[in-house]
């Protein structure tokens, strides 16, 4: 759920753009189509985390979201790296730990999907 309420961040307002949040440079530098995709993307995985284990339809779903937002995260903190820019990316190691922990919870030797 840390990612719904960032991803529309990600999206354009009527101008074409929003103005940057903190440590969010990095949109002026991609295209708006790009902006776009990581933001629908980020929604996807939030609810991909959620549904399926709330509505107990398709629960494979959980990990496959928790692993596309490893990638995400690992995206994030390579960008941000870049960028020299140090404190967004406390905020992804955080959120990427948090997405290895589900992944591994859920697809790990000892899973607890029952």
């Amino acid at each position: 759920m840390l990612f719904w309420p960032a991803a529309p961040s990600s999206w354009p307002g009527p101008s074409g753009r929003w103005p940057p949040p903190p440590g969010g440079g990095w949109v002026e530098n991609i295209s708006a189509g790009a902006v776009k995709a990581i933001g629908a993307l980020e929604v996807l995985a939030a609810i991909g985390l959620v549904l399926p284990a709330v509505l107990g339809i398709a629960p494979v779903l959980v990990p496959l979201a928790a692993v596309g937002l490893v990638l995400l995260m690992i995206g994030a903190i390579v960008t941000h790296l870049r960028r020299h820019e140090a404190k967004p990316i406390l905020a992804n190691v955080a959120y990427l730990a948090l997405a290895v922990f589900v992944a591994w919870g859920r697809f790990g030797p000892h899973s607890f999907t029952g």
